[in-house]
């Protein structure tokens, strides 16, 4: 699937809420523009450790929050967690949207275009990552149906 690539905000602001995500602090902050927020961490046990406090990251103004790091030795180049609590989303098992944002960010600190990426929620999933140009990124994964439907016409 072919998405719009997030714009990436580089910001110095620590917000209090980011202590909610649990006792490890993320060692980069970049907002996504009109939408949440990218943190990065350390390692993927970090990302597999956070513990959110979902009620207290409701708040809107907070928007959404993917968390990364990279995973180094194993077969993806970086891990992921998804979380929108003020969308009523505490964590998504495997999100599109995040790796619209995940794909630039790790773009410019691994300097390749093509990458994979793997959310560690409780479901996991992989996807392909690979950007095209500034503006664009494909992303491609196995898919999991979660409803059916028909539409009456």
């Amino acid at each position: 699937m072919n998405f719009p690539a997030y714009e990436l905000l580089e910001t110095d602001e620590r917000p209090d809420w980011i202590n909610e995500l649990g006792e490890t602090t993320p060692v980069h902050v970049v907002k996504v523009n009109g939408y949440g927020w990218l943190l990065e961490y350390r390692t993927a046990n970090e990302i597999a450790g956070l513990n959110p406090n979902y009620e207290r990251l409701e708040n809107p103004e907070i928007g959404w929050l993917v968390t990364t790091s990279r995973d180094e030795g194993r077969e993806q180049d970086f891990v992921t967690r998804f979380f929108a609590p003020a969308y009523g989303i505490p964590e998504d098992p495997v999100t599109g949207i995040a790796h619209c944002c995940l794909g630039p960010y790790w773009r410019t600190r691994l300097g390749k275009d093509s990458m994979r990426g793997k959310q560690i929620s409780a479901r996991t999933g992989v996807v392909d990552v690979r950007c095209l140009g500034d503006d664009r990124v494909e992303l491609q994964g196995e898919a999991v149906t979660i409803f059916r439907g028909h539409m009456l016409v």
